[in-house]
């Protein structure tokens, strides 16, 4: 008798094992992959608004330019136009560069973003359905609720919670890239030196030309548009899956 149990114990502890590693590894993959994901966007983040922040500084010189109006300090306002030309070119360029590299580091991990976007989708529609089954017969059997959908529904949580981060963090990525546009459109025109209203105007022309797309393989834009969407299918799925559920008993 010993023997068995041990047996038995023996075959619960490699079963547990089993959809330990089953379980535990992808999982722990896709929260490596989603979290050097989102350490990639805040960091395309804070490029921008240091951008921005450096934008803002040479707009604010760009006023205190225009307001020079006297003779004597002609010289003074073509070499501080000069220079504030620089600062634009270089902003111009480092804008271009940090656009390059979100794209580029957005394609890297487009492909395991759609899976996760995949696998999150169907982890919520799944377990609010096992959740409603479970309720469902359990009230039909006078029984308590079953305590290993817990786990499942902490991993669906989860998903979305990690889905919302990481979608807020590529929102904010394209509105900070947006935010410098618009920062750029508040400068006055007109009583500019000729190489700095070329410098604004190839700059305007980049960014009107220039736009931050963050997308999952080309097929979902990563924006809050998003969470809408996986909302309203999750909605229409599990309310599909609920009344095949509630037509079982009629075809029985």
């Amino acid at each position: 008798m010993n023997i068995a149990m041990v047996s038995k114990a023996n075959e619960a502890v490699s079963f547990f094992l089993h959809v330990f590693y089953c379980t535990s590894v992808p999982i722990t993959i896709l929260t490596t992959f989603v979290s050097l994901y989102y350490g990639g966007m805040l960091m395309v983040i804070e490029k921008f608004k240091n951008l921005n922040k450096r934008l803002v500084t040479v707009i604010d010189q760009l006023d205190d330019v225009i307001d020079i109006y006297d003779d004597k300090r002609r010289s003074y306002k073509i070499t501080k136009s000069c220079e504030l030309s620089d600062s634009l070119d270089a902003l111009s360029i480092e804008h271009d560069e940090i656009c390059r590299f979100a794209v580029n580091f957005n394609e890297l991990g487009s492909l395991q973003m759609l899976a996760f976007i995949l696998n999150a989708f169907l982890s919520i529609v799944s377990q609010a359905f096992f959740s409603y089954v479970n309720i469902v017969m359990s009230m039909r059997r006078n029984e308590s609720f079953h305590v290993n959908l817990i786990g499942g529904m902490a991993y669906s949580i989860v998903n979305a919670v990690l889905l919302f981060v990481i979608v807020n963090a590529t929102s904010e990525a394209i509105n900070r890239a947006k935010a410098t546009g618009v920062l750029l459109h508040k400068v006055v025109a007109g009583c500019l030196d000729i190489r700095l209203e070329r410098s604004i105007e190839i700059f305007s022309i980049q960014l009107l030309n220039q736009s931050l797309d963050i997308t999952a393989c080309k097929m979902f834009t990563l924006n809050f548009g998003l969470i809408y969407s996986v909302v309203g299918a999750a909605t229409s799925y599990l309310i599909i899956l609920v009344q095949f559920e509630m037509m079982r008993p009629s075809r029985n």
